[in-house]
Formats: C-alpha cells, sequence, structure tokens
C-alpha cells in the first residue's frame, strides 16, 4: 500500500513538474518573441524604405513556442507602419530576403552556414544558446530571466544599426556573459538538489497531501457557491447589456432624428439665403429704376421750359400774325396750311406733355409703395 503510494506520488510530482515546464517555456517563447518585436522597432534596416512587409524566419523551435507568438503579435503589430510575415524556413529557403532569423539547437543550426547565406544583406541572426560572439543576438535563460548577448560589429557589417536602448539593456562583454554561465550552474545544481526526495519525510508529504484534498473538497464547495454567485452576476450583466443595447438603439434613432432635422435646417438656411439674395438684387433694381425715374423728371422738366419758351413764341407769332393780317389775308390759303399744322404740333406737344406727367405720377406712386 505504502509503495502504491509513493509511486503514485512519485507520479504526480513528475507530472506536475512537466506541466510547469511547458508553462515556463510557453512563457520564455512569449518573452523571446516580444524581445524579437522590439529588436525590429530599434534596430534600423539599410533597406528599409524598400520593404512592403517585414519578414521574420523560424529555424528550429520544436514546439512552435515563439513561432506561434511571433504569429500571435504579427496580427495586430507591425514595424514602423510594415505588416510582419512570420515564416518556418531552412536552408532551402532564400534566406537572404528575410529580415530576421530565429534559430535555436533544436535542429543543429549552424551559424556559419546563416552568414554564408545572407552574406552582403541586412538580416538580423537571433540565436538562443549559442557560445559568445557567434550570433548578432543571442539569447540567454538565467534564472527564469530571458537575458541577450549583443554583438554590435556583426550588426553594422549587415547594414543593420542598434539603437541606444538595445546597446543599454543586452550583454556586450565576455566577462558578463562567464558570470551569466556561473550563475545558470549554480541554480541547476540547486534545483537538482531540491529535486531529491527524503524517503523519510515521505509519510509527512502524504499527511499533507491528505490534508490538501480536504481543503480542496472545501475549496469546491465555496467554488461551487462563488459559481452560483457569478452566475448571478453574469445574468445581472446579460440584463444590463439589454438594456444597454435597447439604450443604444433608441440613442441610434436619435441620431437619426437630429440628422433628418439638421438637413432640413441646412435647406431652409439654404433658402433664406436664397431670399436674402432676391431682395438684395431687388433693392438694386428699386434703385436703379428711382434712378431711371429722376432722369425722366429731369427730362420732363427740360420739356416743360421748352413748351413754355414755345407758347411765348407761338404768342409773339399770333401778335404778328395780328399786324399782318393784310399780308395774312393775301397769303389765307398759305397760312390755313400753315395754321393747321401748328395745331396738329399743339396737340402733339400736349398729349407729349400728359403722356410724360402720368408717367411721372405713376413713378412716383410706385416708388412711395
Amino acid at each position: 500500500m505504502f509503495k502504491k503510494i509513493f509511486i503514485s506520488f512519485l507520479l504526480l510530482a513528475f507530472a506536475l513538474g512537466l506541466f510547469a515546464q511547458n508553462d515556463k517555456n510557453k512563457e520564455d517563447g512569449a518573452r523571446q518573441a516580444l524581445f524579437i518585436y522590439n529588436f525590429s522597432k530599434y534596430i534600423e534596416w539599410s533597406n528599409f524604405n524598400s520593404l512592403k512587409e517585414f519578414k521574420i524566419g523560424v529555424i528550429g523551435d520544436e514546439y512552435n513556442y515563439v513561432y506561434d507568438e511571433l504569429i500571435v503579435l504579427s496580427k495586430t503589430k507591425d514595424v514602423k507602419g510594415i505588416p510582419i510575415k512570420i515564416e518556418r524556413v531552412n536552408y532551402d529557403t532564400k534566406l537572404d530576403e528575410l529580415q530576421l532569423i530565429y534559430f535555436d539547437n533544436s535542429e543543429n543550426t549552424s551559424i556559419k552556414d546563416l552568414y554564408k547565406k545572407t552574406k552582403g544583406n541586412p538580416v538580423l541572426l537571433v540565436g538562443k544558446e549559442y557560445p559568445f560572439g557567434q550570433s548578432m543576438i543571442n539569447f540567454l535563460d538565467v534564472n527564469d530571466k530571458i537575458e541577450f548577448e549583443l554583438n554590435e560589429e556583426k550588426c553594422n557589417k549587415a547594414g543593420l544599426k542598434v539603437n541606444v536602448v538595445i546597446k543599454t539593456i543586452a550583454i556586450k562583454t565576455k566577462r558578463e556573459w562567464d558570470s551569466l554561465l556561473e550563475k545558470m550552474e549554480t541554480i541547476t545544481l540547486q534545483n537538482e538538489n531540491k529535486v531529491q526526495v527524503n524517503t523519510k519525510d515521505l509519510e509527512a508529504i502524504i499527511a499533507q497531501q491528505k490534508q490538501l484534498e480536504k481543503e480542496i473538497e472545501a475549496k469546491k464547495v465555496t467554488l461551487a457557491a462563488q459559481n452560483e454567485k457569478l452566475e448571478q452576476k453574469v445574468a445581472e450583466i446579460k440584463e444590463k447589456e439589454q438594456l444597454i443595447e435597447a439604450s443604444t438603439i433608441e440613442l441610434i434613432k436619435q441620431k437619426e432624428l437630429v440628422d433628418i432635422q439638421n438637413k432640413k435646417i441646412a435647406s431652409q438656411q439654404q433658402n433664406l439665403s436664397k431670399l436674402n439674395y432676391n431682395v438684395v438684387s431687388n433693392q438694386i433694381k428699386l434703385a436703379e429704376q428711382q434712378e431711371k425715374l429722376e432722369k425722366d423728371q429731369a427730362k420732363l422738366k427740360v420739356i416743360k421750359e421748352d413748351v413754355t419758351l414755345i407758347e411765348k413764341e407761338l404768342q409773339e407769332k399770333e401778335a404778328v400774325l395780328a399786324r399782318n393780317e393784310k399780308l395774312i389775308t393775301l397769303q389765307n390759303s398759305e397760312l390755313v396750311t400753315k395754321s393747321s399744322k401748328i395745331e396738329q404740333q399743339k396737340h402733339i406737344i400736349w398729349i407729349s406733355v400728359l403722356f410724360l406727367i402720368i408717367v411721372s405720377i405713376l413713378g412716383l406712386v410706385a416708388y412711395r409703395s
């Protein structure tokens, strides 16, 4: 019985260790992917202006921890406005067309071969746990913390300009690298010592396990009650969401009505502008008519003066005619003809005078109205 419990405990511990390691690997992959994305932001590529998309190739990464996280990032991020494309690549791929290559030792990737494939092209090589100074950037996991080495000289040769932000946080010397390796060895030894289980303490561990099972059962009951409360909260939230949705629909309707009213107001303002324009036009026309009327009145005055002069001339002529009746008698036939013509001219003049008076009166009436 004791042996079975011991074996079960070891299997459980092993499984928990695997799960914990898997979670840690995923977390490390996410961190490295985020670092890689930030490298693309803080390093300048000499051919960047000619790029239509920023290509990142992945070699190795057996369980896709880094690759999957890069795919997630590429859906919501870009590099200075250029979309990101993530590809799985190998030595047969045209590696010189990529902008960044991430690789690890899971496929025995040769850094020398990568340099040959990308020679003369601005391609950033990012490795994981390679010897110091070989890759342009090299990741190292130290005490659950991702560190990275930077070889600025290799970056510059490839046409890559490294921002001071990257330089500040990177490992740049062999001494720093050796110090990190010592830390890694120390942490590894400590972890190995922790893994050794003392069989004398096994019964105490089993007792603790039973106590934990009781606590788990108690927490299950508590969790069930909390789930019930949570369901009630969810129902309340759904009800509030429905109210919000109804309010949103009402607001949309109100907005549509406001838009219609705004269109009507705009149309009325346009009509008002037209009316104002017509009023101004009519005022201009009225001023022109008034000016014309004043000119006509001046002309009428001149005509009146001319008529007065003509009347005086006629009176003088009548006097002359009276004095020369004898002469007129001799030329009676001629005089009759001339008199009739003179009478006709008088009628025409009087009619013209009356017409001008009537026109002036009508103009004054129109002006006053």
